[in-house]
């Protein structure tokens, strides 16, 4: 696909990892612990749940500090994820709200029993998402997993409402940003697909992070441009990649960012292992937090948009 000379093409690669708050499954981690060792050069951004705090995991405190922290490396970031599942809801002292549900019953193999997961955070009042963000920095860091810098929403739902929230309570970088037609592949005519395109109208695999503007607020999106391994397989990576190198004419680094869900990474992490193997191949990898890249993305173009009806 790639002929030898792309081999001196430089990539600012991002990974980042989802943790849903749903489960701690030792197949999961064992299987990130064998990623990470194959490939201790690649920082990961660690977008992390507070729910695991609040759900019934059968595990103790200790025992869930001590899963998470085994996956982590020197040199990793710590972002917050949210799902508004309803234990979570509940403990943040916010009114629990059953939907709308952007994946509905067709879906819910997705998640556990537990309802909540699939209802956007922009279902709730804008006070009421700035309880849930404190709550789940205040639990987060008290156990040790800090400081909390970056933010991505569950099903990459974070509406102007959810990003004004996000600056006001201190959170500088959001990853939520992602091409519409690649969630309009994986979930069709649902309401995911609607608020994807929607919110992200303006997001494609070319789009380079930026700075978001309103009225209320200002923060630096990272978008996850290559999508999530469940999703966007090796294949189907490489696709992409062509259209974008095809695309990109000036002699800056490609931007990528790729990821993966903790709770599915014994099943998907092998996609993430391919595609970084064929990459240090055919390209020059250059793993990137997101601390990193804003020094150089932050002054670039500044893309202003005004507060939707989220």
């Amino acid at each position: 696909m790639f002929s030898l000379y792309a081999s001196s093409k430089e990539i600012d690669f991002v990974l980042s990892v989802d943790w849903e708050g749903d489960s701690l499954s030792p197949e999961n981690i064992q299987a990130m612990q064998n990623f990470r060792e194959k490939h201790p050069e690649i920082k990961h951004v660690h977008f992390l749940n507070a729910a695991y705090f609040t759900a019934d995991l059968s595990l103790s405190k200790k025992q869930i500090i001590e899963r998470i922290q085994s996956v982590l490396r020197p040199g990793d970031e710590i972002g917050l994820h949210i799902h508004p599942w309803k234990h979570f809801v509940d403990a943040a002292g916010v009114v629990y709200r059953q939907g709308p549900r952007y994946l509905g019953e067709k879906y819910t193999h997705h998640f556990t029993k537990t309802p909540g997961g699939d209802v956007p955070l922009f279902a709730y009042s804008f006070d009421e998402i700035r309880k849930m963000i404190q709550y789940s920095k205040q639990i987060l860091e008290q156990n040790g997993f800090g400081p909390i810098t970056s933010f991505r929403a569950g099903g990459w739902m974070a509406s102007a409402k959810v990003r004004a929230a996000l600056a006001i309570e201190g959170i500088a970088f959001e990853s939520s940003a992602v091409p519409a037609q690649l969630v309009a592949q994986l979930y069709p005519k649902t309401l995911l697909s609607h608020w994807a395109k929607k919110i992200w109208s303006n997001i494609s695999l070319q789009t380079q992070p930026f700075q978001m503007i309103t009225k209320e607020s200002s923060i630096m999106q990272f978008p996850n441009n290559m999508g999530l391994a469940d999703y966007v397989s090796f294949e189907y990576f490489f696709k992409l990649l062509e259209i974008l190198n095809k695309d990109k004419k000036n002699s800056e680094p490609l931007y990528l960012h790729y990821g993966y869900h903790q709770e599915s990474a014994a099943i998907y992490i092998h996609e993430v292992d391919k595609i970084l193997s064929r990459l240090k191949n055919d390209f020059l990898v250059k793993p990137k937090g997101l601390l990193e890249l804003n020094q150089r993305y932050q002054k670039k173009a500044q893309i202003k948009l005004c507060l939707s009806l989220f």
